[in-house]
């Protein structure tokens, strides 16, 4: 998507041309074929970042999509690695902000594709991730369908239950004297 007004025409042609747009999509109008052939409730609309265009188009697109997909494996082409983190951070918090759905993908846990246990860091990254507020994170097929996609599963749990209930604990938006 370079513009605006290609994400539009997108949206249009899976929507219909005539469906009113909103920022929400559950109260949008379905085009019958869509709607009968792949759909329950209409399409969620997720920008991929990928890239520094893509991350530079989305203060612009925020307003149009439901949610956002950060690649960071792809995004740390265009990008020094030091910035990932922070960028993270800061898609998460607005996506948040703004109610989006933000879903965070990156070689998470794939040193278990050949090890019993993951990197310090691939914990750190998960938990990291659950702890700011993502909404999912995806794992690879290589590494869920893997020799140790069982403990690769135990690991993400207990990382993940645990990372959200420091969350959750310290999640206080005001305090009442």
């Amino acid at each position: 998507i370079k513009s605006e007004s290609e994400l539009l025409a997108i949206k249009a042609g899976i929507l219909g041309k005539d469906a009113p747009f909103s920022e929400r999509h559950p109260s949008i109008p379905i085009s019958k074929n869509i709607h009968e052939v792949e759909a329950i409730l209409p399409p969620r609309f997720l920008l991929k970042v990928d890239s520094k265009r893509s991350l530079d188009l989305l203060t612009t697109l925020m307003k149009h999509i439901d949610g956002v997909f950060l690649s960071r494996s792809e995004l740390g082409i265009d990008e020094h690695p030091h910035n990932l983190p922070i960028i993270q951070k800061e898609l998460i918090a607005r996506c948040n902000k703004l109610s989006k759905t933000v879903i965070v993908a990156s070689e998470l846990m794939h040193s278990m594709f050949m090890n019993a246990n993951p990197t310090r860091a691939e914990v750190s990254d998960m938990a990291n991730a659950a702890a700011d507020g993502a909404d999912a994170l995806v794992l690879s097929h290589e590494v869920t369908e893997g020799p140790n996609a069982s403990l690769v599963a135990e690991v993400s749990l207990e990382t993940l239950v645990n990372s959200e209930a420091w969350f959750e604990k310290k999640w206080h938006p005001f305090e009442m004297n």
